[in-house]
């Protein structure tokens, strides 16, 4: 059977009880998330969110979108420790499997993941939100929206998240991320 591809939007809403890093008992911390290559994309598909305050449950709540996704694909997700001076300290990780299942379902998947610290060591969970959308539905929206595009990754993508996740912002505002 073959599957379907699409645009996910991982939200990156919150973490929980992400360790202190500093020496002054502090952390900025910040997400990068990876996709490696997939069947589609043939190169990695990186971003990170903006740096938080409240280094231990800080909030982020910024939206990331990947394309070419069929099901099955791991998103690394690395929490960071922003420093003023040298490289970024490195929390912890965790490997969100974007489910195979549920793909077709357009619906929202919210869950708490455990990050790992490079120890091997709990270093705090993040609330995350999936949201799937099927090329059959960018298609139609790119139609209906009567845009013209050069490529998948670029002007098509950027004009579905903005009109696509404008919708499911009202979703996303309304939900609750409960502690674990």
């Amino acid at each position: 059977m073959s599957r379907a591809k699409g645009l996910l939007t991982v939200t990156v809403v919150r973490g929980s009880d992400l360790p202190k890093m500093d020496f002054l008992g502090s952390t900025d911390p910040f997400v990068q998330l990876t996709l490696a290559e997939t069947a589609i994309v043939k190169e990695p598909q990186q971003a990170k969110t903006q740096v938080a305050d409240d280094g231990k449950n800080p909030v982020w709540n910024e939206k990331v979108p990947f394309t070419g996704i069929m099901g099955g694909e791991v998103v690394k997700l690395e929490v960071y420790d922003e420093d003023s001076v040298g490289k970024a300290d490195l929390v912890g990780t965790a490997d969100l499997k974007v489910p195979t299942d549920r793909l077709d379902s357009e619906q929202l998947i919210d869950e708490w993941i455990n990050v790992t610290s490079p120890k091997g060591e709990p270093a705090g969970k993040l609330f995350i939100i999936l949201h799937y959308i099927p090329i059959t539905v960018l298609e139609h929206l790119q139609k209906k929206f009567n845009k013209q595009t050069a490529d998948a990754k670029g002007k098509m993508v950027s004009f579905v998240v903005n009109k696509v996740t404008d919708y499911a912002s009202a979703q996303i505002k309304g939900a609750v991320a409960v502690e674990p």
